[in-house]
């Protein structure tokens, strides 16, 4: 493995922020002061022109948060679901805020990020329940959000890319809204045997195979996991939203993205990779310090922009 300085920068930086061992993955409390600090240092400050309003979705008996971030000239855009990573179990509406607020101004799209349940105190399905509440949500209500309701795509990085792709998969087979594309970014999406980039990037930095494993079972507990839990266990890929997925090369999680984009072409649907050599799990944060970060920043926002471009049908 040989990354560029920037990334060898991220890496030691990341690392710096009190590293957690294996086994202390599942400590929710002490992970997730980790992970705001992490962030409060990293992320820069939003966009200039970006409006944010918080509300809630209730659906079950549940109220989820939600921050809605629009342009300020936006008038009846289209709509980008946002879901957070952070392994289901951290992770909230403001370590991702800057993050959503510059998709929204490169995308053009008004950006909803979910507040969504986290693990091992709420498994699944309390994650993947919340993150399709709101898609229902923003589809029959799309006033209420200022929102194109027929042009409506989902993004989400690593644990959110997996609620993406999990929310695309019940809204087709519910019968649900129709979702215009998924941007995937190093999307977390097999459970089972290891994949070959499992064991190949079993140490790699950020999310070595041990800690994706401590993820795994904070996030499903004792729960045999179906579809929605795991989307490359579906047993039909027919029919699905176009996809955009981002890899990284020094990734565990490599072959799970890949192998869902050869699964959707197999069944005769689109999807569309950016294999990034060079880059690592996590590596979105470092998108303003590392030039190869940033042209598949830049490009995970322009498959928002190509999703909602094309035509509802």
């Amino acid at each position: 493995m040989n990354p560029d300085k920037a990334i060898r920068d991220y890496i030691a930086h990341y690392e710096s922020f009190e590293p957690l061992a294996p086994e202390e993955m599942s400590d929710p409390v002490r992970h997730r002061q980790r992970y705001r600090r992490l962030a409060r240092a990293i992320e820069g400050g939003r966009p200039d022109g970006i409006l944010s309003e918080d509300a809630s979705v209730s659906a079950n008996g549940v109220d989820v948060p939600v921050r809605i971030y629009r342009r300020v000239d936006a008038r009846h855009a289209p709509c980008c679901l946002f879901f957070h990573g952070g392994g289901w179990m951290i992770g909230d509406l403001d370590t991702h805020d800057a993050w959503a607020a510059e998709l929204c101004e490169m995308s053009g799209a008004t950006v909803i990020a979910t507040d969504y349940r986290l693990g091992p105190e709420q498994p699944y399905p309390a994650a993947f329940d919340d993150c399709y509440a709101v898609l229902l949500a923003a589809a029959s209500d799309p006033r209420r959000f200022g929102i194109d309701g027929d042009r409506i795509a989902v993004y989400g990085d690593s644990a959110g890319g997996n609620l993406a792709a999990a929310v695309a998969l019940k809204s087709r087979d519910a019968g649900g809204p129709r979702v215009a594309g998924q941007v995937l970014v190093y999307p977390a999406l097999h459970h089972g045997e290891p994949l070959p980039s499992w064991e190949s990037n079993r140490d790699a930095p950020i999310l070595p195979l041990d800690a994706l494993k401590a993820c795994w079972r904070a996030y499903l507990r004792d729960t045999v996991p179906d579809a929605y839990a795991a989307p490359l266990l579906a047993g039909d890929f027919s029919g699905l939203p176009p996809a955009w997925i981002i890899t990284a090369e020094h990734d565990p999680l490599r072959d799970d993205g890949l192998l869902y984009a050869e699964r959707l072409t197999d069944a005769g649907g689109q999807a569309e990779v950016l294999d990034a050599a060079g880059l690592v799990h996590g590596c979105f944060r470092a998108r303003h310090a590392s030039e190869l970060t940033a042209a598949a920043w830049r490009w995970s926002a322009d498959a928002v922009r190509a999703a909602l471009a094309a035509n509802p049908g």
